[in-house]
């Protein structure tokens, strides 16, 4: 898209569902697991394939007198393409990542080198060089408008704002911030 002066030029950059699914299979990006999907997984135990890697059935027990979580709730681990893809969470926008999601994984393949599929591009080099005026990522409407119902509430005291809906728009490290 050119600017209104004809003078920049800017880009948009997307991904494909595949593409991403790609790019967090080779960086071992992690994800959270569906509770209800793990709880299944774990209750059943595993009994395929060689003998050491059989496992029985684990059940974890439930005590809500001690926290509010879920046992299964929260759990991550690193994504692998050849898993069953209902064992991720799913999100508003259908997929099993989140726009921060997204957008990390996209900055990892514009500056992964071309031998692991990416595009080799320094960004913060191409715009100390003035090849680029800069480069951020936009927002999604959907989750922004989300984000606006559930976290920008006037009544609503800070200790019961919805940390999780921050924590799928900005990350981990933003929400962290606004919990504490």
């Amino acid at each position: 898209f050119y600017s209104v002066q004809h003078d920049e030029l800017y880009v948009k950059i997307r991904a494909s569902l595949k593409r991403l699914e790609r790019e967090a299979d080779r960086v071992n990006y992690r994800l959270q697991l569906e509770p209800t999907v793990l709880g299944g997984i774990l209750r059943e135990g595993n009994a395929k394939g060689p003998p050491e890697k059989h496992w029985k059935p684990v059940e974890v027990p439930t005590n809500n007198l001690e926290t509010t979580i879920e046992p299964y709730e929260y759990i991550y681990c690193d994504y692998q393409s050849d898993e069953k893809r209902d064992m991720y969470k799913k999100y508003a926008n259908g997929t099993i990542f989140r726009g921060v999601d997204r957008l990390k994984l996209i900055a990892g393949i514009i500056a992964a080198r071309l031998t692991d599929g990416g595009c080799h591009l320094d960004v913060y080099r191409l715009i100390k060089n003035k090849c680029m005026i800069t480069f951020f990522p936009l927002h999604d409407a959907v989750e922004l408008r989300e984000l606006e119902e559930k976290w920008l509430r006037i009544l609503q005291p800070p200790w019961k704002q919805h940390v999780d809906v921050a924590k799928d728009y900005f990350g981990e490290k933003i929400a962290l911030y606004f919990l504490w």
